[in-house]
């Protein structure tokens, strides 16, 4: 019984993240709630640590090798002194920078210039206000080509499982 409840719960899960990414790949952005050409998901009652390791194992799951890990919150408390701002903008923020060379080479074959649309990234981080959310955020690459819609699903794939596995 408690194994098709959670089975049943999986289920409505996965229907939910894929929903939210349709949404986020249909919808256009909004001036500040999302970012240009991107998408912000609130992973709400999770963990960074279980989060950060979900989209590892996405990315993973993709076919794609380790992705660039950019320590984003830790720079910021590193220059904090320097720059004047606060070293408590975020409690994690890391950027986890990827590239798939299918898209890549298609990119590439529609337009030499598009070589600045690979690598793709996609941000996770949590605020020391509220450390039991973590934020998921992306921008996808401009254009309706049909590389950049290859991108588009890429990253849409990667946080649709980021999303399914950020939860017990």
């Amino acid at each position: 019984m408690a194994s098709a409840i959670m089975s049943v719960a999986a289920g409505v899960r996965r229907m939910c993240a894929a929903a939210l990414i349709l949404v986020c790949l249909s919808t256009p952005p909004r001036a500040v709630a999302e970012p240009p050409d991107g998408a912000t998901v609130t992973l709400d009652g999770t963990r960074y640590a279980r989060v950060r390791e979900a989209l590892l194992e996405a990315i993973a799951e993709e076919g794609l090798a380790s992705p660039l890990v950019s320590n984003f919150g830790d720079m910021l408390r590193r220059t904090a002194g320097d720059l004047g701002h606060s070293d408590a903008l975020y409690e994690h923020a890391e950027i986890f920078i990827f590239c798939s060379i299918a898209v890549a080479a298609r990119l590439a074959a529609e337009a030499r210039d598009n070589i600045a649309q690979c690598p793709m990234s996609i941000a996770i981080y949590s605020t020391p206000e509220t450390p039991e959310k973590v934020v998921m955020t992306y921008r996808l690459p401009p254009g309706q080509s049909p590389g950049a819609r290859m991108a588009a699903e890429t990253v849409a794939r990667i946080a649709s499982r980021t999303y399914e596995h950020s939860f017990p």
